[in-house]
């Protein structure tokens, strides 16, 4: 298990997510739509690459964990899906209500749905860089080392 290679994307990943979400809120902060066209391509590129990066926690970090890890981590992986394991399921259902021009004619819904979305998405990335990534790194090191 490449441990190391993998946190360092999934938190690359992270950051992108976190660019277009500020790019996201800053367009329903402002109360009005963009550019359609701009708008809708912000919303499938954040889509694609939230899709993607679940994929990788949620069928392969998370269940290596389940596999490899200690206790601890292994409680605070199980305590993070409980609160943000929906994820997948609220982004396909935020997929199929805001897949393109309709997003701009109900324009309140969209900022509405999207903010959550955003938020919760954003709550899971905070919860694994800041207890699970760093609990995870120091159990696999410490089974790399012997301990």
């Amino acid at each position: 298990m490449v441990f190391g290679h993998e946190i360092r994307r999934l938190k690359a990943e992270h950051a992108e997510l976190h660019a277009l979400s500020s790019l996201l809120l800053a367009s329903c902060d402002a109360r009005q739509p963009a550019q359609d066209s701009q708008i809708v391509a912000i919303v499938q590129q954040y889509c694609i690459l939230l899709a993607r990066h679940l994929k990788c926690e949620d069928w392969i970090l998370y269940p290596r964990i389940e596999d490899y890890m200690g206790l601890s981590v292994r409680r605070l992986a199980e305590d993070i899906l409980a609160d943000y394991g929906d994820l997948s399921t609220r982004l396909a259902v935020y997929e199929q209500r805001w897949s393109g021009a309709e997003l701009t004619q109900d324009w309140a819904h969209f900022c509405c749905d999207t903010i959550a979305l955003l938020h919760h998405a954003a709550a899971r990335a905070a919860q694994e860089e800041k207890h699970l990534f760093p609990a995870a790194a120091a159990d696999y090191a410490g089974h790399r080392n012997g301990a």
